[in-house]
Parts: structure tokens; C-alpha cells; sequence
């Protein structure tokens, strides 16, 4: 059964399933998924549990046996598997036996990051899906975000107003741990009071996370409040020129290459970027992805040369509003 973390609590309510495989792009999502296993183990009388390393040169066929004869101190048992990797063929095959019998009052709990779509489609992973329960946790997309971040702030009793929880996103869009946190903190300090933008600016530190490629995200996916305040951080937080216009070119020879926006899904990209890429493979159509090529060759020249930051940097904002699909205003705030 694949479920979504949000869906985890509601099925555990109806008991436990025999195997869980949790894994996805998001630790703070996979960290809160196990902690609710291992909650519901505990409940359902698990009262033993054993955690194993899957490293390089792990001894698969001993861990069965191990898991085989059970246990001298407790009837009921969690098993935690932690993948580093992927399992290998010996550790695939283990898998699958474990999903095809699984061993009587054990709950196994596999764990592990990120998975390719050819990883979460076949073999061991498929088969634990089958055979229990499968939470992958993606990444939340810019889309997703504010509306998680409300229903976490309803949940915990906060009054946000909109301009307030707008504050929020801003601060901790990327950084889910970082919102959890402060979230909690607002929680101590107002109470049961309403919380507007000027007190939660006061409580709330800026702790939104930003990469290159997550600003190509906002940018391909048409959030231009986002390009442009994307653009001023990583440029105050000191992200070279050069990095980002690398990182832009990369993604942009991949939009060229479509043929429709539909083949986007075809690129085993994450979840989060496949929309990003369908939207703007959409606005890229007729060329204009190799316009915008052309354009951001000419600023990795101007930045190149000498007293060309500075016009390199607005000509970027320029281009990434004009791929967000939005012409550039005289009065729009540069990226200083």
C-alpha cells in the first residue's frame, strides 16, 4: 500500500501493517513517519526493538537467520533496517523474501533517503510496497508549502493572519525544520493571542533554505515574488554569479530538449520539479528556451568582464522574471 505521510496516522489507527518502508527527499517528513511507527509498535505491545546498519559489507543471510529465531526477551518485536544505499543484489533478494514471508509478530520498519524513480518503481521496494506499507516523503514544492505550514499552525492552536503566515512562508519556504521550530516557539509566546505580521517578524528569525537549484524551481515553476527575494538572498549570502548561471543553463539545455511539455515527466526529475518543468516548458515554447540560452551566455560574459557584476545581476533578474512569465517592471526591486 503506498500512502503519503499524511496519511500514515489514519492507517495506523486501524493497526499495524507487517512491513513499512519509509523513505523520500524530505528528513524532517521521514523522521516524523518513523517516530509514529515506533509510537504504534510500542502501543501494539513491541516492546523490543533492534536497529541494523545496512553498510557495504553487510551480512545479509546472517540477518536473517538472526531475524529467524526470534527473541528470548520480548514475543513482539520491531525491526529497523537503515539503508545507506541501495541494497545490492544480495540485500534486494533479502528483501523480497522478507516481503514474500514476513516473519510473525515482527513489525520491519526499512528506512532510507532519496530513491530514483527506478529504485520506488521495481524489485525490493515494489515489494515491500505490496506487501505492507510504503510512505514516501517528498519534497514540499513552493506550492505545497504555505498550506502545510497552516495546517501545522492550526494544529499547535496559532492564530495567523494572513499577512502573518505570508511572513512565515517567506522566512522558512525550504526549510521544514526550521518552520516546525518556530512554529513551536510562537506557540510559547503568544499563546491563545492572535499573532500579526509585525509580531511574528519580531519572533520568527529568517531561516529560509536556498540553493541554486531551488531557485530555479521558483523560477521555472512562475512564483516571481520568489525569484526576486530568491535572488537578493543568494546574493547577500554570497552565491558566486557564475554557480547560479551554471545552474540555470543546465536546466534551461533540458527544457531545449523537450519536444512537449508532456516529456517532462519522462526526465525522472523529483516530484516537485516535473510541474516546475511542465509549466515552463509551456512558456519555453517556440524557441524562446534557446532565446533565453543566448541571453544568459551573454551574462556569463558581462559578468566575466571587468565592472560587469553589478548589470550582469539586474540582466539576471531580467531573464529569470521574462522565464517566470513575467515581463520585468522599471520599478521592480533589484537584486542587491
Amino acid at each position: 500500500m503506498r500512502l503519503s505521510p499524511a496519511q500514515l496516522s489514519g492507517r495506523l489507527a486501524r493497526g499495524l501493517a507487517p512491513l513499512y518502508a519509509v523513505a523520500g527527499d524530505e528528513p524532517l517528513l521521514i523522521t516524523e513517519a518513523v517516530d509514529a511507527i515506533r509510537a504504534a509498535a510500542r502501543a501494539a505491545g513491541h516492546a523490543e526493538r533492534e536497529v541494523f546498519d545496512a553498510e557495504r559489507d553487510f551480512d545479509w543471510n546472517g540477518w536473517l537467520a538472526r531475524l529467524a529465531t526470534g527473541s528470548l526477551f520480548a514475543s513482539r518485536r520491531l525491526i529497523e533496517l537503515r539503508l545507506g544505499a541501495a541494497p545490492g543484489e544480495a540485500g534486494a533478494a533479502a528483501l523480497r523474501q522478507l516481503a514474500a514471508d514476513p516473519i510473525p509478530a515482527v513489525v520491519m520498519l526499512v528506512t532510507a533517503g532519496a530513491l530514483d524513480s527506478r529504485s520506488r518503481s521495481g524489485g525490493w521496494y515494489a515489494a515491500l510496497e505490496k506487501a505492507g506499507v510504503a510512505v514516501y516523503c517528498w519534497r514540499l514544492t513552493p506550492t505545497e508549502f504555505p498550506g502545510w505550514l497552516a495546517q501545522r499552525a492550526r494544529a499547535l492552536g496559532l492564530r495567523l493572519s494572513p499577512a502573518a503566515l505570508g511572513l512565515l512562508v517567506a522566512r522558512t519556504q525550504g526549510n521544514p525544520l526550521a518552520a516546525v521550530q518556530e512554529l513551536g516557539k510562537l506557540a510559547l509566546l503568544a499563546g491563545d493571542a492572535a499573532i500579526d505580521e509585525a509580531r511574528l517578524a519580531q519572533a520568527v528569525a529568517d531561516s529560509a533554505r536556498l540553493q541554486p537549484f531551488d531557485w530555479n524551481d521558483r523560477l521555472l515553476a512562475g512564483d516571481a515574488l520568489g525569484v526576486v527575494r530568491g535572488l537578493r538572498r543568494l546574493r547577500d549570502e554570497g552565491e558566486a554569479l557564475p554557480a547560479l548561471v551554471g545552474a540555470l543553463a543546465f536546466d534551461l539545455r533540458l527544457l531545449a530538449g523537450l519536444r512537449s511539455p508532456r516529456e517532462a515527466a519522462a526526465l525522472r526529475l523529483p516530484r516537485h520539479r516535473v510541474a516546475a518543468y511542465t509549466e515552463a516548458a509551456r512558456r519555453g515554447a517556440g524557441g524562446r528556451v534557446g532565446d533565453w540560452l543566448v541571453q544568459l551566455a551573454a551574462i556569463d560574459r558581462l559578468g566575466k568582464s571587468s565592472g560587469g557584476q553589478a548589470p550582469a545581476w539586474e540582466a539576471l533578474l531580467a531573464l529569470a522574471l521574462a522565464i517566470a512569465g513575467c515581463a520585468p517592471r522599471a520599478d521592480a526591486p533589484a537584486a542587491r
